[in-house]
């Protein structure tokens, strides 16, 4: 007996449902903004001269929990230091936000770029990859 009635309570709230309103969203057409907190893709910011922040401090790799940043810096004329070569394997990244967090010069943030489906099987972000997304985050 008891069966029977958690049966029909459940058709009835089924029931009730059916005239409420769909909160689903279409999504090619209408796309869901993410919160303010939302770690998504890495991109590199750029500064008022339209270079990236970047000094190569290899903090970023140090701090990431999953290896997936390996960088290679050099001196340029001035004798300072920048990235040579800057490789982001997403598919060891856990998207923790460490290296945006341990960057000195907030040269690395996340942006709310949250498609991230593609049909290549290389995964690696290059620097030129980070500078050149969908969302170019620039003048901090």
């Amino acid at each position: 007996m008891k069966a029977m009635f958690e049966l029909v309570r459940g058709l009835c709230i089924t029931f009730f449902h059916l005239w409420t309103k769909a909160v689903t969203i279409q999504y090619p057409t209408q796309r869901r903004e993410p919160p303010d907190r939302f770690r998504g893709s890495h991109r590199f910011v750029l500064n008022e001269e339209n270079l990236e922040d970047c000094v190569a401090c290899c903090l970023c790799a140090r701090y990431c929990p999953s290896n997936a940043i390996k960088i290679t810096a050099s001196s340029d004329e001035k004798y300072q230091k920048r990235v040579l070569t800057y490789e982001l394997d997403i598919k060891r990244c856990i998207f923790c936000g460490f290296c945006v967090e341990a960057c000195p010069k907030d040269a690395l943030k996340m942006s709310k770029d949250y498609e991230l489906a593609t049909f290549s099987p290389n995964l690696l972000y290059s620097k030129e990859t980070l500078l050149s997304g969908p969302e170019i985050i620039r003048f901090k």
